[in-house]
């Protein structure tokens, strides 16, 4: 594959709603820069933001009817202000993807499996599937919240597929890392052994699930490989890893370069570049943007030849500039974007 062949910007259309007006302006920005795609991520706690047509999940053990999911979630942070639930429907889901393939940008989406589904774990049908002691993430140590997760995942991979997509990020970071007192999921079940008895294979029957639909699968570091053990562990590795930390105390991944070397492609989603509404908005503007070196990944010494170069926009404080609907982060972003291109073209020649 070309050398950071994919410019990316990822956007957190899931803690905060964005209006199809405003995501087209995002959308302009990138394609002006260079990018090539833009990473809609849709769900979290704070709201599932694009609804399907029919929000039925059907699983081996059951029917769940998730029409309540979209819109807000537990309301703690990134809420809409006036209480109201707001998504993207399937018509302008559809009109978006045809506006993006204008200009010259895919649309990849990402939904987060087994972490970051607080708002469809809120719902009565399901809330008993949540891993013990989380709120927003899948107890796939069961096999009812295993397929349940697998047969949403594969709901969402179905549609995009069915609209020219060829990528998909089921994400597969943070899973249970709310248990509290820093307590981290992963940790937790590679202690307890049940990482390789049931994370491994879940992730394995995402991606071939995502494969089966014609799209490459895509996911972040987290779980892959975690505490670079691989004895008796067998990843797919058509799985494209969008790297973005290299861990911290009590939460040991895998480095940059283990993962380069059995074989991933990487693209580097250094978490140290992070724009973050309302905690970490780049007070030094756009200037920032031109100290990133693609094949540097996060607290990895030497260089690694990056497959891609992902610039990420987090709304961790999604109410932070009000009711707007992405306008505002629309406009404070443009600048990083441009020069986030620039950085690429001048630094992946």
């Amino acid at each position: 594959m070309k050398r950071c062949a994919y410019r990316v910007v990822h956007l957190d259309a899931g803690r905060k709603y964005y209006s199809t007006e405003n995501l087209r302006k995002i959308i302009d920005n990138a394609a002006a820069a260079g990018f090539g795609q833009l990473e809609l991520y849709f769900s979290d706690h704070q709201g599932l933001r694009f609804a399907l047509d029919d929000m039925r999940v059907v699983t081996p053990q059951r029917t769940y009817d998730l029409a309540g999911a979209p819109g807000d979630g537990f309301g703690e942070e990134g809420n809409n202000p006036d209480g109201t639930d707001k998504y993207l429907t399937e018509p302008e889901m559809d009109a978006l993807i045809a506006y993006a393939a204008e200009k010259g940008v895919e649309i990849v989406p990402a939904m987060g499996a087994p972490g970051h589904l607080g708002a469809v774990l809120m719902q009565p049908d399901a809330e008993h599937l949540r891993y013990p002691g989380s709120r927003g993430s899948v107890d796939i140590t069961r096999a009812e919240g295993r397929d349940f997760a697998l047969a949403l995942l594969e709901k969402y991979a179905v549609y995009f597929a069915s609209r020219g997509c060829r990528y998909f990020n089921f994400c597969a970071d943070e899973f249970a890392n709310d248990l509290g007192e820093h307590r981290m999921g992963y940790e937790m079940i590679y202690m307890n052994g049940m990482y390789k008895e049931h994370f491994v294979p879940f992730f394995n029957a995402a991606a071939a699930m995502i494969k089966s639909h014609g799209l490459i699968p895509r996911c972040f570091n987290d779980g892959v490989f975690y505490n670079e053990d691989d004895e008796g562990v067998g990843f797919d590795r058509e799985v494209e890893i969008c790297y973005w930390t290299h861990g911290w105390e009590g939460y040991r991944l895998a480095s940059a370069g283990y993962l380069a070397a059995k074989g991933f492609r990487l693209i580097n989603a250094d978490s140290t570049y992070y724009w973050v509404l309302g905690k970490n908005e780049w007070p030094d503007g756009a200037a920032r943007a031109a100290d990133f070196e693609p094949d540097h990944f996060n607290n990895c010494e030497g260089r690694i030849e990056a497959a891609g170069a992902m610039m990420c926009f987090w709304c961790d404080m999604a109410d932070s500039d009000g009711p707007d609907e992405g306008a505002a982060v629309a406009e404070k972003t443009a600048g990083i974007i441009a020069e986030f291109g620039r950085t690429l073209d001048r630094k992946c020649e």
